[in-house]
């Protein structure tokens, strides 16, 4: 489970993006670790490093996005590197459900 890509993506990061939760699940409750790695990505030129939070954010993929910040809020803080929005920002952006967004909101990611 520790390999990765060239990107640093490991098996967590790529369920992430497909919202195959019970991926995810998995490998954090064998590596917890996992939530907080960042992959590298390339955007507008630049390399920008993104934490599973951001990666479900950018895939609207909103039932990984809520587990992992249920195991993690501290990622709720997890800003973009290029425009320093932080996941509500990026989830607003993206089309977030209401339920969802009430969720981030109760949990302080206001702006």
């Amino acid at each position: 489970m520790d390999e990765t890509t060239p990107q640093k993506y490991t098996i967590a990061h790529f369920a992430a993006q497909n919202g195959n939760l019970d991926i995810v699940k998995y490998v954090v409750e064998k590596d917890a670790s996992v939530l907080t790695r960042k992959v590298e990505e390339l955007s507008w030129g630049e390399t920008v490093k993104k934490t599973i939070a951001q990666i479900a954010t950018e895939a609207r993929k909103w039932n990984v996005l809520l587990y992992v910040i249920e195991k993690d809020a501290s990622l709720l803080a997890s800003k973009d590197e290029n425009f320093g929005d932080n996941i509500l920002h990026q989830a607003v952006r993206r089309g977030i459900d209401m339920e969802t967004n009430k969720i981030l909101v109760e949990e302080n990611v206001y702006y």
